[in-house]
């Protein structure tokens, strides 16, 4: 009887302490980032999720631009999109190298639904803004994937603002890489 006792006291214990953790991480979980919504297109091959009150437009057939709103930016940006592509395995290349230039090697690997996608930053300036794209590309079993993340930064003391550790580049792979890490390639 004792035994069957204290078997249900720590049972007790232990739901009330994973009740109060599972309580905590879901606060903490929470508080990162705004709120995600999906789309999927089988015709074109994938699912991906994005942040709620994006605009998305349809550049093309198999093509899908998503407009963050502009609350998940700091002030300082004045324009971002990311941009999907799909074509078939057999298509030679997809999209247009992207104005600016690419820093001197690839900025790396990104997995992303099972995938391995490599990551190419391409960067230009004008006299008030810079402007950063972050080409993600990658294979999958039925179709070729690309990714160009744009976004467009006023320098900020140009608009009197005064921010610390400024970096664009870093603002934009760091975001971008996010938003790519929820793609999943369909069939």
């Amino acid at each position: 009887m004792k035994r069957l006792l204290c078997y249900h006291v720590v049972f007790f214990i232990a739901l009330l302490l994973e009740l109060f953790t599972a309580g905590f991480a879901e606060a903490g979980q929470k508080s990162k980032g705004p709120a995600l919504q999906s789309v999927q297109n089988k015709q074109c091959g994938f699912y991906l999720r994005y942040p709620k009150a994006s605009q998305l437009e349809h550049p093309s057939d198999c093509a899908l631009k998503i407009i963050p709103p502009a609350a998940i930016w700091p002030k300082w940006v004045a324009e971002a999109s990311l941009t999907l592509y799909t074509a078939p395995v057999s298509q030679p290349q997809i999209g247009e190298t992207p104005e600016g230039e690419p820093n001197p090697a690839p900025a790396g690997f990104i997995r992303a639904g099972g995938m391995k996608f490599t990551k190419t930053i391409f960067e230009d300036a004008a006299m008030s803004h810079r402007m950063i794209t972050v080409v993600y590309e990658g294979e999958g079993k039925y179709r070729k994937y690309r990714f160009e993340g744009f976004m467009r930064a006023a320098v900020p003391e140009v608009m009197d603002l005064h921010v610390e550790n400024w970096d664009p580049v870093k603002l934009a792979e760091s975001t971008f890489d996010k938003l790519v890490s929820t793609f999943i390639p369909l069939k």
